[in-house]
């Protein structure tokens, strides 16, 4: 594959993830006004606990798929083979969920999650069959009809969690809006390619690679939502937990438009691995980090050099105590995504073991600081861990890809970078714009960070042109 493909692959991927975050982040805030604080917060525990349960169901399923088909299995024995493995893991895991909800509540000692928690383990079964799909189309690298499947699926929750609540079913209406929404992605999934055919495929070797990444995906997101646990748990309150969701959801940004892009990346260094072309495994690696880096980055410090004007224009000024928390937290997470996608370069490697070891290290570091630090700092706490937990495990996985593929981002590219997003952060402190302006100041600084990127030699014409091809394309 060219650089035209890398940009083509990330470009349909990036495309639905901005369109996953758009409506995602469209809930977020309207929920957060609608609903106030209070029930803000018991939405973002709630959301947190079954996203973990779908990680669970979604991540090894689709992986694996994604993985033997790329590598030349037939595509439709082991869509149809894992179809009938998922299904039944479904239920199973549901089940457990459900016997699971008055654990659930004991640790987070609130009893009164019990009703929203049932409602919500309803999401799981869509969820989890939707992943089929995901996983065989990524596998095919048939990318633009994965991105279609998860744009629906986005769309549909936005619509029917909205819908729901503007009836007057509140906070239980959002829940089930989010079980309704999967349904829609698996119907099109299931009307574009059926459900594969019949034959022998080896399902042991599949559960065999799929573990690890089914615990390792399930650590890491747990990873991303002990600080809320803590913080609702330890404070013990409604107002408090519902503070640092909203620093969380904000914090999240960079994490959900360029976390994905490991799906993007994984098949394709399955795929020259089993071919042994180490060159390009390098020339992915190298590019693709270079090109999430430019992307992250800037975003990261214009976020935390106006997280007061932030925090008031997207939540309202009731949200403000969550300003400061997350200027740390954005760095977190800046963290946890190249963190995530160079753990997919391990897995794809043949070596899932690995980034399920270095995450748990890097969820036990937290879970540590967290119990110490939310007691002593409140909300900065538990920021603090978690930021702290997903550097960690940032420079291990850093390290042992260096180390198996000698490939990492090119240093003068980092520092380009990095100067480059300081003095849009510098104008941005000075600037301060407030409300919808704020918005128009994020682009103009965007504009000129790029600028500064092309003065200094980072971003090339054939960049600009290659982009623009395949957009005119509308590939």
């Amino acid at each position: 594959m060219s650089q035209e493909a890398i940009v083509k692959g990330s470009f349909y991927f990036i495309s639905a993830q901005i369109v996953f975050v758009i409506s995602g982040y469209a809930i977020h805030f309207g929920l957060a006004r609608l609903l106030g604080p209070n029930l803000y917060g018991i939405y973002g525990v709630v959301l947190a606990i079954i996203s973990i349960v779908n990680i669970i169901l979604t991540e090894g399923t689709s992986k694996a798929i994604s993985k033997y088909i790329s590598a030349g299995e037939d595509a439709e024995i082991v869509k149809r083979t894992v179809f009938r493995l998922q299904f039944i893991f479904v239920l199973i895991i549901f089940c457990l969920y459900q016997l699971l909800v008055s654990v659930f509540t004991k640790l987070l000692r609130d009893p009164n999650l019990t009703s929203y928690l049932r409602v919500a383990g309803f999401i799981t079964i869509p969820y989890g069959l939707l992943a089929v799909f995901v996983g065989y189309f990524n596998g095919l690298r048939n990318f633009k009809e994965q991105t279609v499947i998860h744009i629906i699926y986005s769309l549909s929750k936005l619509f029917f969690v909205f819908a729901l609540v503007f009836c007057g079913f509140s906070l239980m209406g959002v829940f089930i809006g989010f079980a309704l929404a999967p349904l829609m992605g698996f119907w099109k999934g299931l009307a574009v390619s059926g459900i594969g055919k019949k034959d022998s495929f080896d399902w042991k070797k599949m559960i065999s690679f799929a573990w690890p990444l089914v615990v390792f995906a399930a650590v890491f997101y747990f990873l991303t939502s002990i600080d809320l646990f803590a913080v609702k748990a330890i404070l013990k309150s409604d107002l408090e937990t519902g503070f640092y969701n909203a620093a969380s959801t904000l914090a999240k940004i960079p994490f959900l438009i360029f976390g994905t892009v490991n799906s993007f990346l994984f098949p394709i260094i399955s795929n020259f691995l089993s071919k042994n072309n180490l060159e390009m495994v390098r020339y992915y690696i190298k590019e693709t980090l270079r090109q999430i880096t430019l992307l992250i980055m800037p975003g990261v410090f214009l976020i935390a050099s106006s997280s007061k004007n932030l925090v008031s224009f997207v939540f309202s000024n009731q949200y403000l105590s969550a300003s400061q928390p997350l200027i740390i937290l954005i760095f977190g997470f800046a963290f946890l995504t190249i963190f995530s996608l160079l753990s997919s370069v391990i897995a794809g490697s043949g070596k899932p073991k690995i980034p399920m070891i270095i995450i748990i290290i890097s969820t036990i570091v937290s879970l540590m600081l967290n119990i110490f630090l939310v007691p002593l700092y409140g909300l900065n706490g538990a920021a603090i861990a978690t930021t702290a937990a997903c550097l960690l495990g940032l420079i291990i996985s850093g390290f042992l890809v260096f180390k198996k593929f000698n490939a990492l981002m090119d240093l003068k590219s980092f520092l380009k970078i990095l100067v480059g997003s300081l003095i849009i952060s510098f104008l941005g402190k000075i600037w301060a714009s407030e409300g919808f302006l704020l918005i128009a100041e994020y682009i103009v600084l965007f504009l000129i960070y790029f600028a500064a990127l092309f003065l200094f030699k980072e971003i090339k014409k054939t960049d600009i042109e290659m982009i623009k091809n395949i957009i005119l394309k509308k590939v």
